[in-house]
């Protein structure tokens, strides 16, 4: 840039195209979008993008695979703003005179993909699927995956983006599908991979699980029950813990229960009945309960291996050891009765379970139904046992 006084007093400023041109003119006025263009029509014209690898031969190399984007659907701000963030690291290496090498990439598979093709093929479940015909779903799939990577490509361009479009890779070839395939087997071969179990969002209609970003995506309030529960002691009579639950599903695979080692919990008289809970709840949960008389105190701790009847006659027939009371500090007297009950969806249950060596009971299975061992509620959808 140099700048040039006019008699008048003004300044105007000149813009030379490259050392050795004729100065340009530029306006007070400046048309940033026009500006845009013109910067994008000059690293097109002069190749600019392609020089950054070409003309560093022999310098540092520094490699950046593009964490793939799927293109069954169009770009918004949204990406543009994470795809902006990815093309720091390696401006920053080519300023400090690396080598990079920037490869775009594409996701060609997943849950997005399926459901268009599920939605614009009339398909509702995965017995649809195989009615229509595994190979001709999965072809058309196929078809929706580079719907709009033009549309992707143009948008990564406006931005300012440096990255290799044209030699891509997806995640659909045999290529980077072997690929995957050869890295699973180092994994193998080097004794790092195990078989177990994870709590993770699940979706019944689709019969996969999620992700937290497709978790997220169909994230909605919504209104539903909670329950009280009554457990009866094993070994006192008209004697229960009371339990609070959000998921009355879950209690078809009720294994155990917890409480705060650390709380003090009351055992009230209300009427024949007698029940266990945090003392803290008891303000909260008077209105409920109605008259009672507290007739024992004692911290949680001391419950721990108490154990319990479970609800129905179905739970009665484990090969473990179940329905006992576990004290862990991750109960609390926020909510609900200072009396958690324990089943293999969430986190923390999963957690106590299995250091407790508990069974690990699966009453649902992938379609939401309730399974055979479940009594009347056999074959049911889990979410309509919340009526009952």
């Amino acid at each position: 840039m140099t700048e040039k006084s006019e008699g008048n007093g003004k300044t105007t400023t000149y813009w030379h195209e490259e050392p050795g041109g004729g100065p340009v003119p530029v306006s007070s006025r400046v048309n940033f979008p026009e500006l845009d263009h013109l910067v994008m029509k000059l690293w097109e014209e002069r190749n600019i993008r392609n020089r950054t690898v070409s003309e560093r031969e022999g310098c540092p190399d520094y490699i950046t695979y593009d964490g793939p984007p799927g293109t069954n659907g169009k770009p918004h701000i949204g990406h543009m703003m994470q795809s902006a963030l990815k093309d720091l690291w390696p401006r920053y290496y080519t300023m400090k005179g690396c080598r990079v090498l920037r490869k775009a990439g594409w996701d060609t598979h997943g849950l997005p993909i399926e459901l268009t093709a599920e939605k614009e093929l009339g398909l509702k479940s995965k017995h649809d699927i195989l009615t229509y015909g595994v190979n001709k779903y999965i072809d058309y799939c196929r078809k929706t995956v580079f719907r709009y990577k033009d549309a992707w490509t143009q948008a990564i361009k406006r931005i300012g983006r440096f990255l290799d479009t044209d030699d891509f890779y997806a995640t659909l070839t045999r290529e980077y599908i072997q690929t995957d395939w050869w890295v699973l087997k180092q994994a193998w071969d080097k004794g790092l991979l195990y078989q177990g179990h994870k709590i993770m969002p699940f979706c019944a209609r689709c019969g996969t699980s999620l992700s937290a970003h497709e978790t997220a995506q169909g994230y909605q309030d919504v209104t539903d029950i909670s329950l009280y529960v009554k457990f009866p002691l094993k070994d006192a009579e008209n004697t229960y813990f009371i339990a609070w639950t959000t998921t009355a599903w879950t209690l078809l695979s009720n294994v155990a229960l917890a409480v705060n080692p650390k709380l003090s919990y009351v055992t009230l008289a209300v009427g024949s009945d007698r029940l266990i809970l945090a003392e803290d709840r008891l303000s909260a949960l008077k209105e409920m309960i109605g008259d009672y008389k507290i007739i024992d105190r004692k911290p949680g701790g001391e419950f721990a291996g108490v154990h319990y009847r479970p609800l129905w006659d179905f739970q009665d027939n484990l090969d473990q050891d179940a329905h006992f009371v576990i004290a862990d500090e991750y109960v609390t007297a926020e909510d609900g009765s200072g009396v958690v009950h324990l089943a293999l969806y969430g986190e923390d249950d999963f957690r106590l379970i299995q250091a407790n060596s508990l069974p690990l009971v699966r009453n649902v299975d992938r379609e939401g139904l309730c399974g055979p061992k479940t009594g009347k509620f056999s074959g049911r959808y889990f979410a309509d046992e919340n009526l009952d």
